[in-house]
């Protein structure tokens, strides 16, 4: 984008929602009955907007991540509406704070909607103006339930949906866990490839001690089995299962992914586009990837993600989950086991104003 001429960014809108689940979220870090949310729209001289959102996951950080944005929007408001030298400009007035956390949230929010405006200024889907023909991506299912029997049901009604793989969601009980496996490998048969996502529940030495436990589940993969920030234990855990191990969704920078490589300590990865400095800092990360030939996944922001899968080169599965149904006009499509991408200019997100308002907290 070296010859692009960039329009400067004018009015800015930032609110805050809390959006309720249609099925509360089991997770080894607790439940989760909704989705509090913070909705970023820029839009630039010609009025054009480009929209995102940004997740605090509890509604006590709603009101400060909403003050932060504004501040930030403060400081962009009338420079040149270009994803990258936004992104260099806010990282480099944060640089002694530090950009991760809200703030690099907020950071990524802005790029996202930087993107989402660039594309639909050239009248591509993201994924096309991020370089890529594809028209679907690969897909599995999250789970909301979390103990064996309900996992069980709710796998099943995914499965009817169309899927191919699911992901059940781990606790700290090992034994409660490969339970709830079973019951979900039962339900579904062989054919249906099951994950499990542990969210950093269990210590090294815990899972080294039930390895060929581990491995005799046939589980697709086990994801962030213990602490996300622990790379040489998820190295020795890489090393010592025969089970691939997913890792990444709390990566904040193309620095963090490099130590991993380095140590050796995934077989797959997972991005989240809030955490890796949105659609800029996914690109980057995915290069990395892709140098490396590890396979990478997506993890929330399903509007953004399908897009970026698209255009990663070493591109796997997208996470299907889509909290954000019940405020946008279109909610994610999954047909035969793959995310479909729509082909209208932009991420094809729109949010719902009407729905929007009925959900949003004041700030």
């Amino acid at each position: 984008m070296p010859h692009e001429r960039w329009e400067p960014i004018g009015r800015v809108s930032v609110r805050a929602v809390d959006v309720p689940l249609a099925r509360a979220i089991v997770t080894a870090a607790g439940t989760m009955p909704s989705v509090p949310a913070v909705v970023v729209e820029v839009m630039t001289a010609d009025g054009l907007a480009g929209v995102s959102y940004l997740r605090t996951y509890t509604r006590i950080a709603l009101r400060a991540t909403v003050q932060l944005a504004r501040e930030v929007a403060d400081l962009v408001t009338g420079l040149p509406g270009d994803p990258a030298s936004i992104r260099k400009t806010l990282r480099a007035r944060f640089r002694l704070l530090g950009s991760d956390g809200l703030v690099g949230a907020v950071i990524a929010a802005f790029d996202m909607a930087l993107w989402d405006r660039y594309a639909k200024a050239h009248e591509l889907s993201l994924a096309r103006a991020l370089g890529s023909a594809r028209t679907s991506v690969p897909a599995y299912a999250s789970l909301s339930a979390a103990s064996a029997r309900d996992a069980a049901r709710e796998a099943e009604e995914l499965v009817g949906r169309g899927f191919r793989a699911v992901k059940l969601k781990g606790t700290s009980d090992l034994d409660q866990t490969l339970a709830a496996a079973g019951a979900v490998r039962a339900a579904v048969g062989s054919e249906i490839s099951l994950l499990v996502d542990f969210n950093q529940a269990l210590g090294v030495q815990q899972v080294l001690a039930r390895a060929r436990e581990v491995d005799r589940a046939g589980l697709y993969w086990i994801e962030e089995p213990t602490q996300a920030d622990d790379l040489v234990g998820h190295a020795l855990l890489a090393d010592a299962l025969a089970t691939p191990v997913q890792l990444g969704e709390n990566l904040r920078s193309t620095n963090e992914l490099d130590a991993l490589v380095r140590v050796g300590g995934v077989d797959h990865l997972a991005f989240d586009v809030q955490r890796i400095g949105g659609v800029s800092g996914w690109r980057d990360a995915a290069e990395t990837a892709g140098r490396s030939g590890i396979p990478v996944s997506s993890h929330a922001f399903g509007e953004f993600s399908r897009h970026l899968l698209a255009a990663s080169p070493t591109s796997h599965l997208f996470e299907f989950l889509d909290h954000m149904e019940r405020v946008v006009e279109e909610p994610i499509r999954v047909e035969d086991g793959e995310v479909v991408l729509p082909d209208r200019p932009g991420a094809g997100l729109a949010f719902d104003e009407r729905a929007l308002r009925r959900y949003e907290v004041a700030t």
